[in-house]
């Protein structure tokens, strides 16, 4: 499999102008969905919906055509509707083709419909710190991601744009992976995305990636160091205070760290078997990484993780003390 990328056509389709009304009327075809209100504009807009079969809420994500034809990304997040687990999203309904009439003229698109993950996403929970302090729940909810991508690895799949933004909760407190719209196969010739800023493997950043899951792992590793430390490890091919801190990575264990706790002017309060896993999941070369199999095996890994009960109740106890806190802030504001 060789990397492949064109940057000036990764994730564009459409413009993103590009609109469905907030009722079903304004479609061509009678639709199972009915637009509450959007979501995020992007060349692939999102929507809540209300999805008529059981009349609840859904996500709708819109796939303009591109060129006349169903969008690549489309045929991505598709590619793995066959995979049931409760740790990922599930597609409630995909359509290759409907068509919604902008003034006279009719524009194609392409449709999935997935389950909601209310509480919201990962960056939203550290943002609001939600972790901080609490190495059982980090673990139990890593446990969770690492269970999510054996699942979809060992189908011959990979994510490839791992990132806190495409990890979800939801009501029943329980992680989902989503936005399968890089994801990659065995059997694919090419690799066109580049992942996301700050996640992104090197090998993926260099557009050279030659195993994508072992790309998902680096990009694992980061989410893990964010859920500890609430920051990045680095940013990329930036220098702050005199540090390179992704040179430093790449050097290894004892100049990250060393180079890190002095940037921020204060050590980190983490294991050593945290730092282990952390450095084996994000060495530099690919081969070198640790597999799921090796990340299952770390003594890290292996340590308390909350049950069900146990992290139902601290989540409702955690998400209200946030919110309470926010309320606070805006208060003093």
């Amino acid at each position: 499999m060789q990397s492949k990328t064109k940057p000036q056509n990764d994730k564009q389709g459409k413009p993103a102008s590009f609109q469905l009304a907030n009722s079903p009327t304004k479609t061509k075809e009678k639709t199972s969905f009915k637009v509450l209100k959007q979501l995020k504009q992007s060349p692939f807009p999102v929507y809540l919906c209300k999805f008529l079969p059981d009349k609840q809420q859904a996500i709708l994500k819109v796939f303009p055509y591109d060129k006349s034809q169903v969008s690549i990304f489309y045929k991505r997040e598709t590619r793995l509707s066959f995979l049931k687990h409760p740790n990922i999203i599930t597609i409630l309904e995909m359509c290759p083709k409907s068509e919604v009439f902008e003034g006279k003229k009719c524009l194609p698109y392409s449709y999935v419909i997935t389950q909601t993950a209310s509480i919201g996403t990962f960056s939203h929970l550290i943002a609001r710190g939600v972790f901080e302090g609490d190495e059982v729940l980090i673990r139990t909810y890593f446990h969770q991601l690492v269970i999510a991508l054996e699942h979809i690895h060992l189908r011959g799949l990979a994510h490839m744009d791992l990132k806190t933004d495409n990890i979800l909760l939801s009501e029943d407190f329980l992680l989902k992976l989503a936005n399968f719209d890089s994801s990659v196969s065995k059997d694919d010739t090419f690799i066109h995305g580049r992942g996301t800023k700050n996640f992104r493997a090197p090998e993926v950043k260099n557009r050279m990636c030659k195993d994508p899951q072992a790309a998902d792992i680096y990009s694992a590793g980061i989410i893990l160091f964010a859920l500890a430390v609430h920051k990045f490890p680095y940013l990329e091919d930036m220098t702050l205070e005199d540090y390179n801190l992704w040179a430093k990575l790449k050097l290894g264990a004892n100049a990250f760290w060393e180079s890190f706790e002095l940037l921020n002017k204060q050590p980190l309060n983490l294991s050593d078997d945290f730092k282990e896993l952390f450095i084996a999941m994000t060495a530099f070369e690919p081969e070198k990484r640790i597999s799921i199999k090796g990340i299952k095996e770390c003594k890290w890994y292996q340590g308390r993780t909350y049950n069900k009960v146990e992290l139902r109740i601290l989540m409702v106890h955690k998400l209200k003390r946030a919110e309470h806190r926010n309320k606070l802030v805006l208060t003093q504001n």
